[in-house]
This record gives structure tokens, C-alpha cells and sequence, in this order.
């Protein structure tokens, strides 16, 4: 069988955690498989074509542009081609594929993170509702947030192509239980057409420390600063945190930018708290992770939705306590290992952070619980898994 792998997104210049767990799930469905040919596609100017063990592997390149993915069609062609994203070619429509469904966070409504819509000019928001009646008749069921037109028309078209690429695909695997609900409910997918196969993850701290400096005690955040990331609520409950331990700081790692990002700058400013609040950009080494992992007090990930959330594992996998929150797939990612905290409620988040600083028998309980959470969550199982249903199909 000839199985062909998008390895889209790859090769970005600062690699985020879906490029990585893209890469090591083709390299562990090779490792796992010697029978079949593998055809790897990645989109032409990559400044390195990445490498795989064994020799049943070739790399095949595609154009650039808007309509990248149709150049599938000019390729060698696959039994069954595997995307690693919910977005098929619009018009090359392979025989067999399986698209992997991450997260639709775009879907969700603003009031779903604690904040109230704000009021819109009667005319934009006249606009806006003929758009929603208009796209509802035809089967597009969409919400406008109170940002600009842009970002609207930009979910719309997000929403269409997910639309038509989960209705197209022949199989789909969901990488939370909590994806696949949403995949179900949001876009009417049959249950017996959608898997859920959890991601695996590496342990980061396996490699060698590369020291930063930062204080002696502190909290880590770890992702982009949005709004489904919870950030602000989280600097919300160190400022009430600091009413305790005001030698504590919160590191947060992660690249930010836009309205919600000014908001939280705009916060600290106000407190007067900038001292004890640092960021770092989301491009740094992972040594430098694997010390801010093995150096921090706990890590705060009390999300608001995640398709996955690598933060967990990886911290696990270094024995730093967790904090997160009981919404989305972070309670399968995290089991019993993890304190849980009101995500949407400061007081409750401060709260946790007090009992992992004073409360060391928790702490330990949690180190140790960790390890073992982390053990369910590895690359050959996943590859495993993902063999069946190729082959299934």
C-alpha cells in the first residue's frame, strides 16, 4: 500500500507544537512500518527536506500559492493520502483520505470565554446579521464576533472548507474525545466515521538545560497569549497571588500581539505589577524550555478550549506540577495528575497556585502522578493506532 502524508505545517521558521507532533507522527508510523511505501509531500521552499529512517520513504514537493494542494494531482499518487489537517484540495479529490480534526476554537462564541459581546454600530451590525441569515440558508451556520469584517469573512471561509473537507474525507481521527464531540455537534459528522487516537509526546527534558535568567521562583505559562488560552484570567489570579508572596513572578512563553495582548499589558500596567511579570517569546530553544520546565513552581494551563494541549505532558514528563482547568481535553490529557481550578474564576486559579506552594506533600503527589499520566500518552502507540485505520480504509 502506498500511503501518502501531507506534512503540512513543517519547516516553519519558529516550529510550534502541531508542526512538531505532525513530524514525529510520520516519523513513528515509518519506524512502525516496513511494509508500505510512504510518499511524503511538503510545499516547495523549505530550507531543509526532513529526514526519516529506513529506505520505504520518498519526499515528492508542491507549489506554492493559494491552491497549493491541488498539485497532488501532478504527483505520484498515494492509495491513501493522510492530511494532517481538516482541509482537503478543493477540486482534487483523492479515492481514500483521512484528514485529522485538531480544534475548532474559531467556532466558539465570545461570551463562551466569561466576556460579554460588545455593542456593535447598528449599521455594521445590520450587515452582519442579513450575512448570518444569508449564509444560513444555505447550510452555513455562523456567528459574527464583534472584531472587524476581515476576521468574519476570514471564519466563514475557515468554516466552509473544514465543512466540505470532513464531509469529503473518508475516515477522520480526532486527537481529543473533546474534538470529536465538537466535530460531531458543530458539523454533523457520523460518529462511526470519526476516531479519536490521542497525540504522543516526547519528554523535552530529556535533553541538556540551557540556563535563562530568570528569579528564583516563579510560575510558566506556556503558549500563544490568546484568549482561549485564559491569559488574562491568569494574570488576574497572580496579582491576587502576590497579596501572599510578592517574591514570586509569573514568566509567560509565548508570542503575543492584538487587542487581547493590549489588554493584558494595559492590566499589569495598571497594578503596577511589571516586575513580577515576564515575557518570554515562543521561539526560544527547547533547552531553554527544558530549564524553565524544571525550574518553575507549577505550571498554569487552565485553558479555555484545547484540542490537545502539549504544555501538560511536556511538564509532566519534567515533574513540574500542573494547574488546568476541567473544560475541553485537558481532563483526558491530564487524568488524576493535575490540580483542577475554576478557569474562569481568578480567586480559584490564586487558590491553586497557594496550595502547590505551601502544600509540598500535594506537590510530590502530583510529581508523581505525572510521570505516570505522561506514560499513556506515547508515539508508537499512536502510530499503532493510525495503522489500523489505514489500513482499515
Amino acid at each position: 500500500m502506498k500511503i501518502g502524508i501531507i506534512l503540512y505545517p513543517y519547516g516553519e521558521k519558529y516550529s510550534g507544537g502541531l508542526g512538531r507532533a505532525i513530524f514525529e507522527l510520520t516519523r513513528a508510523l515509518m519506524r512502525a512500518d516496513s511494509q508500505n511505501e510512504y510518499i511524503i509531500y511538503v510545499k516547495r521552499g523549505l530550507s531543509a527536506l526532513p529526514q526519516f529512517e529506513g529506505k520505504n520513504w520518498k519526499i515528492e514537493c508542491l507549489p506554492k500559492g493559494t491552491f497549493w494542494l491541488e498539485g497532488l494531482r501532478n504527483l505520484s499518487r498515494a492509495d491513501v493520502y493522510l492530511f494532517n489537517t481538516p482541509v482537503l484540495p478543493l477540486f482534487f479529490k483523492p479515492k481514500k483520505s483521512i484528514v485529522i480534526a485538531l480544534d475548532f476554537a474559531y467556532l466558539y462564541p465570545h461570551t463562551y470565554f466569561g466576556q460579554e459581546v460588545p455593542r456593535r454600530a447598528s449599521q455594521k451590525k445590520t450587515l452582519f446579521l442579513g450575512i448570518e441569515k444569508a449564509l444560513r440558508r444555505i447550510g452555513v451556520g455562523v456567528n459574527f464576533p464583534a472584531s472587524g469584517i476581515r476576521e468574519c469573512f476570514q471564519k466563514i471561509i475557515t468554516q466552509f472548507i473544514h465543512a466540505r473537507s470532513l464531509k469529503r474525507a473518508g475516515h477522520i481521527i480526532a486527537i481529543s474525545d473533546a474534538t470529536r464531540k465538537d466535530a460531531i455537534a458543530l458539523f454533523h459528522v457520523p460518529e462511526k466515521k470519526i476516531t479519536t487516537v490521542y497525540l504522543g509526546s516526547n519528554s523535552i527534558c530529556a535533553i541538556s538545560q540551557e540556563e535563562i535568567r530568570v528569579p528564583e521562583n516563579f510560575f510558566l505559562f506556556v503558549g500563544a497569549i490568546k484568549e482561549r488560552k485564559n491569559v488574562l484570567n491568569i494574570v488576574h489570579a497572580f496579582r491576587l497571588f502576590l497579596d501572599t508572596r510578592s517574591d514570586f513572578s509569573l514568566v509567560l512563553l509565548g508570542k503575543g500581539m492584538g487587542e487581547y495582548y493590549e489588554r493584558i499589558q494595559k492590566y499589569i500596567k495598571e497594578e503596577g505589577i511589571e516586575k513580577n511579570i515576564i515575557f518570554l517569546p515562543g521561539h526560544l530553544s527547547d533547552n531553554v524550555l527544558s530549564y524553565l520546565y524544571q525550574n518553575a513552581r507549577a505550571l498554569l494551563y487552565p485553558s479555555i478550549i484545547e484540542g490537545f494541549g502539549f504544555p501538560i505532558l511536556e511538564a509532566m514528563s519534567c515533574g513540574l506540577p500542573v494547574i488546568t482547568s476541567r473544560v475541553s481535553s485537558l481532563p483526558e490529557l491530564a487524568g488524576d495528575a493535575a490540580l483542577y481550578v475554576d478557569h474562569l474564576d481568578p480567586e480559584s486559579i490564586m487558590q491553586g497556585m497557594r496550595r502547590i506552594v505551601e502544600d509540598s506533600h500535594l506537590r510530590q503527589d502530583l510529581i508523581e502522578r505525572g510521570f505516570a499520566q505522561v506514560e499513556n500518552f506515547s508515539w508508537e502507540q499512536t502510530a499503532e493506532r493510525y495503522l489500523e485505520i489505514l489500513k482499515r480504509l
